[in-house]
């Protein structure tokens, strides 16, 4: 009986601690932050569609609210932090939808089936810088004179980096993309490749997101299966 106790004793703490170390509700004071922060952010986007980042300012995205606008300075730094926000948001998205397809992507030794994988990658981000052009032309802006947004640009185009790398490693273990410096190569292609649709898609809007596509496609396919020169 008395083991039958402490048993019963012992899981009463247990349980206990659980519910000690289960989260709390947020406060009503969590909340209001919450719903300010996204009325900026909702604001400072719909803003960016009609106009640069150069030209915003705190007054006029706080016109766009129902806040004051001393209050910006309650949940935002500057205008800056807020793009960073912004742009997090989108590459989070992508980073979701991204991960479905590797998921289910055959190997690279199915070459037709990988680079079916790849392309729908592609669109995924072609559609998505499209659709956030206006965040993406004003974080390359903001990146010139601001070291967050900097940051932030250079952990996105690293991230992408590493995605590249994983490819021409993946094609290099099934004999493709013989010979390639793989942190290079996958360097070289993603700043080629976000230069190209940073011109086509989100500087201009009347490129065709398939041809956009297809082309990155056919140069990616060239360099990981096609022959490539021995170095000089």
């Amino acid at each position: 009986m008395r083991a039958v106790s402490v048993h019963v004793a012992t899981m009463r703490n247990m349980t206990s601690r659980k519910l000690d170390a289960a989260p709390k509700e947020p406060s009503r004071r969590q909340l209001w932050v919450e719903l300010a922060r996204t009325e900026i952010l909702d604001a400072t986007e719909r803003l960016l569609r009609k106009m640069p980042f150069s030209e915003l300012n705190v007054t006029i995205v706080m016109a766009h609210t129902r806040l004051s606008r001393s209050s910006f300075y309650e949940y935002f730094k500057d205008l800056h932090e807020v793009l960073v926000m912004l742009t997090g948001r989108v590459v989070q998205e992508m980073a979701t939808l991204t991960r479905e397809v590797d998921a289910r992507a055959p190997s690279a030794e199915d070459r037709i089936g990988y680079l079916a994988a790849l392309r729908e990658k592609y669109l995924i981000s072609c559609r998505l810088h499209r659709r956030h052009r206006h965040l993406y032309r004003a974080l390359v802006e903001a990146a010139n004179s601001d070291a967050a947004a900097a940051r932030v640009l250079e952990d996105y185009l690293e991230t992408m980096t590493q995605g590249a790398m994983e490819n021409l490693k993946n094609v290099q273990k099934a004999g493709g993309a013989v010979g390639l410096n793989v942190r290079e190569t996958a360097r070289a292609m993603i700043l080629m490749t976000e230069g190209y649709i940073l011109e086509k898609l989100c500087r201009g809007h009347a490129a065709d997101l398939e041809q956009v596509t297809d082309i990155m496609l056919m140069i990616l396919d060239r360099v990981c299966f096609g022959q490539v020169p021995p170095p000089r």
